[in-house]
């Protein structure tokens, strides 16, 4: 648990970090699986087991967890896949300088560089 204010969160469990975590804030849908399918495999991806579609811990957007087979090799490789499935733009410019500081991080804080937060419920 992590709290900030008056706003607390939760890790989202159970997802593996490189697994490809896509945030949709309201006002933008997430792609369609085939659609995904399509932009994963141009980059040389297939989407491993199920896309897992959850809402958003405010309800308003959408988090999408995406198993890739390869795995991305990198961190950097994993934040501009997330871009090109259409991730929010502001996440992603944030994880990319994230991830260029993070081979000096603590393997906590690597871990955790490019994650989805779930609300208390």
């Amino acid at each position: 648990m992590i709290g900030r204010g008056d706003i607390r969160v939760a890790l989202v469990k159970r997802v593996p970090a490189w697994a490809l975590c896509l945030d949709f804030d309201p006002g933008h849908t997430p792609p369609p699986d085939a659609y995904l399918r399509t932009l994963l495999r141009r980059a040389g991806y297939a989407i491993v087991g199920r896309v897992l579609r959850r809402r958003s811990a405010s309800r308003r957007g959408w988090h999408l967890v995406v198993r890739t087979r390869p795995r991305p090799r990198s961190l950097m490789e994993l934040v501009a896949l997330q871009a090109v499935c259409g991730s929010d733009a502001y996440r992603e410019a944030c994880n990319v300088a994230r991830a260029r500081v993070a081979p000096r991080m603590e393997a906590y804080w690597r871990r955790r560089v490019t994650v989805l937060y779930e609300g208390d419920r």
